[in-house]
């Protein structure tokens, strides 16, 4: 199912820039980090990469049974928006986004942290596009559904969706 909603995106988006003059820049979005980004008046889309550590100390282990306490995720963000246009110069966008993880996270709530297998977050976003200059794009964006699925190491696997959740706002440069 993931697969085949991801392929028909990449199908739109291929078939829209074929018949359109795309602008190319970079972007910047609170948690998806830093990377390219294509935007058209009828879509945009983005490719992120980012990365975050968290590192946790607890008085009450001892360095033998303390195996990992250090949360360490890379992530890899794309994402596709349909935009419609309100005027000149702020668009309305819907569209999905997936991102893949890799690295070490807490499993099942626990203080230790185990190594991902595979991690994947597929969502479903609503979100404003504004066109601050002729250069600089804002855009927001809120998750209305999410797919969370992370398969660790040790062959534990967690499952997660949720709703109207993880908010993001990204500033763009444009070449």
């Amino acid at each position: 199912m993931k697969k085949s909603i991801l392929s028909l995106c990449l199908l739109l988006v291929v078939a829209t820039v074929t018949n359109a003059a795309p602008r190319f820049g970079i972007i910047g979005e609170q948690e998806s980090g830093l990377g390219a980004f294509v935007t058209d008046d009828m879509y945009n889309f983005q490719l992120t990469v980012g990365q975050a550590t968290t590192d946790f100390s607890f008085a009450n282990l001892t360095a033998a049974s303390a195996t990992q306490t250090e949360e360490s995720l890379t992530k890899i963000s794309v994402g596709a928006n349909y935009k419609i246009a309100l005027d000149s110069v702020t668009s309305l966008t819907a569209g999905v986004s997936a991102s893949f993880y890799s690295g070490y996270s807490f499993l099942n709530s626990s203080i230790y942290t185990a190594e991902l297998d595979s991690a994947t977050k597929v969502a479903v976003n609503m979100g404003f596009e504004r066109a601050l200059s002729s250069n600089i794009v804002l855009t927001t964006q809120a998750s209305a559904y999410t797919s969370t699925n992370a398969k660790f190491k040790s062959g534990t696997e967690v499952k997660s969706t949720s709703l109207f959740s993880n908010g993001r706002v990204g500033v763009a440069y444009l070449f």
